[in-house]
């Protein structure tokens, strides 16, 4: 069963170019896109919720920005949990 994208491939290509996103992006600017702390940024790599959307070369951290929007968004740990109302 394939489950479906909640944000598509088409849409986070056309939100980079309508917001002008840069093609690799620093933490702390993920971190700004996302509106979390740069700290919340670097737990979720550890975490290892970003692979392959990352490269590290000696003391520099950076994203690709599509593919850790799309980790963010799509990645099976991430999807919404569906809360039900306790009277209903």
């Amino acid at each position: 069963m394939s489950r479906r994208q909640i944000v598509t491939k088409p849409e986070l290509a056309r939100a980079r170019r309508e917001r002008r996103l840069p093609f690799v992006c620093t933490p702390k600017r993920l971190a700004k896109l996302l509106g979390v702390s740069k700290k919340t940024i670097y737990l979720w790599r550890a975490a290892g919720r970003f692979e392959g959307s990352y490269r590290k070369r000696g003391k520099y951290l950076l994203f690709q920005t599509d593919k850790a929007l799309n980790a963010i968004f799509n990645d099976p740990e991430w999807q919404p949990i569906t809360q039900t109302h306790p009277d209903r």
